[in-house]
């Protein structure tokens, strides 16, 4: 607003309807002239006042020289090593980890923060993040409807930062979840309610243009925007998949033209028939299809399945991984077998879920696996003939052949069940010092057993006490003296409680 009879522009806040906006129709008001004085008063103050907060940024820039005790004793090249052996570096998935995308996440906000912390520190700490390109390998991205118009060319920034170094890129969208009961005994999937309509083409080809470096790629997505993402990925090892949302359509995720080998792929809650996986490539596989394709992941080397137990089957069935040393699923024992008799594989790690199967059916499975080093079973009517086994095969003549002993290589047990053994034929499944010289010994050092002893893991167990102790006072001794020859010993129950000590 201004005055329309004195002509200074910001001295009338709001309009006077009567006219009479000035007492004097021919020279500026006083107020107005005021006004205006203090307009540029206020201007020059202002104009001050920046100068002021550079002047003492500067001086404060002088004075962290002095008393920053990092700078002043250590040469920039090893304070950048510094900061990146602080860096939060997202764990790879493993066996028995619970909710391991959420802990993977956790880590990467972790350490995407980590490098923004550190920038605003001082002036001269963000000078040595920001030329630290191994501070910036780990990104979040998160696809939604921005405020800022900016926010594609600043991720461009954020990822450039990096150099040419490998990203672990987490690329995600947040939606509110709805969960809906009905009974007791049912419950409707999860829905997601969806952001408004938006263009997030510009995100994903900020993306696009460092896929090429993505070592790792975390995608939490609705599945039409997996098109999105598009180029050569030649350095991709780990792969994990979530689709947001129940999608039945066919969309795929291909990264065009590009043949990764990755060595570790998480699928979560991914609906079977909406992502296809050959190679890698990500060409459609037509789950309801009655051609049974076979495909060929020659390079895989871990395989974590967190679908449900058809779509696991469903998954395995599909295909053949020559590779394969690590293996976590809850499939059915029939189609494991079928996966590493067909693949051929010399699995070292082995999880699985024995809910619909037979301890002697487990034996069968892991006896045509002599290179297994680590097996974790749940579910486990836990009976004496697995540990029997063990102990007849604890120390075997120097020229049996491996493929004729019960696990030669395992080093690591973990069952998860209902106990029906008895205690006295655990400490004989451990190799003791004192065998034969020339003996080949099994190199088992680590036993974990959560144990029930109720059938079915009844409720009731949670109100019940065991007493006696169920291991003698005998046998404990036996376990203690074997945890204090260096093996690892950890029997407790479903609740946590530990019965060795």
């Amino acid at each position: 607003m201004y005055c329309t009879v004195c002509g200074i522009e910001g001295c009338i806040e709001e309009i006077n309807i009567s006219g009479e906006e000035c007492s004097s129709s021919h020279i500026a008001c006083s107020a107005c002239e005021e006004l205006s004085s203090l307009d540029a008063q206020i201007a020059d103050a202002q104009n001050l006042l920046r100068t002021l907060y550079l002047k003492r940024c500067q001086i404060k820039l002088r004075r962290n020289l002095h008393h920053d005790q990092l700078l002043r004793c250590l040469p920039i090249e090893v304070v950048s090593r510094i900061f990146v052996q602080c860096l939060h570096t997202p764990p790879p998935p493993s066996l028995g980890e619970d909710n391991t995308y959420a802990a993977e996440d956790i880590q990467s906000r972790k350490s995407n923060l980590f490098a923004f912390i550190l920038a605003s520190v001082c002036q001269r700490w963000r000078q040595i993040a920001f030329s630290t390109p191994h501070l910036w390998t780990v990104v979040r991205v998160r696809v939604f409807s921005p405020s800022l118009t900016l926010y594609p060319q600043m991720l461009s920034e954020l990822l450039r930062r990096s150099g040419n170094l490998p990203l672990w890129l987490n690329v995600y969208e947040d939606r509110m979840e709805e969960k809906t009961w009905i009974l007791d005994l049912f419950r409707e999937p999860v829905t997601y309610q969806r952001a408004p309509i938006f263009n997030p083409d510009p995100i994903f080809e900020a993306i696009n243009h460092h896929i090429s470096r993505v070592d790792t790629l975390q995608l939490r997505l609705f599945s039409e925007r997996l098109t999105l993402l598009r180029g050569e990925t030649p350095i991709l090892c780990q792969l994990c998949l979530l689709v947001l949302g129940n999608q039945h359509s066919s969309t795929t995720f291909r990264l065009a033209n590009a043949m990764p080998s990755p060595q570790r792929v998480n699928i979560d809650y991914v609906p079977y028939a909406a992502i296809g996986i050959e190679n890698i490539v990500m060409r459609t596989i037509d789950f309801n299809s009655l051609d049974p394709q076979i495909f060929t992941l020659s390079a895989l080397q871990t395989l974590i399945l967190e679908l449900g137990r058809h779509g696991q089957r469903m998954v395995l069935s599909r295909l053949l991984t020559p590779a394969l040393q690590t293996l976590h699923t809850h499939a059915d024992l029939p189609t494991i077998t079928s996966l590493i008799t067909h693949s051929q594989c010399a699995l070292q790690k082995l999880d699985i879920d024995l809910d619909d199967a037979t301890l002697l059916q487990m034996i069968d499975l892991v006896a045509m696996i002599p290179s297994l080093v680590e097996l974790s079973a749940s579910h486990v009517n836990i009976q004496d003939v697995i540990f029997e086994l063990l102990a007849a095969t604890a120390s075997i003549g120097e020229d049996s052949p491996p493929n004729e002993v019960f696990l030669p290589n395992l080093r690591v047990l973990h069952l998860r069940g209902t106990s029906y053994f008895n205690w006295s034929t655990l400490p004989p499944i451990f190799s003791l010092n004192n065998t034969d010289a020339d003996a080949v010994l099994r190199p088992l050092s680590t036993l974990h057993l959560v144990l029930s002893f109720y059938p079915g893991d009844m409720e009731e167990e949670d109100d019940l006490t065991l007493s006696p102790h169920p291991i003698g006072e005998d046998i404990r001794k036996q376990l203690k003296q074997l945890n204090a020859e260096g093996k690892e010993i950890d029997i407790e129950t479903r609740k946590g409680e530990n019965l060795l000590w």
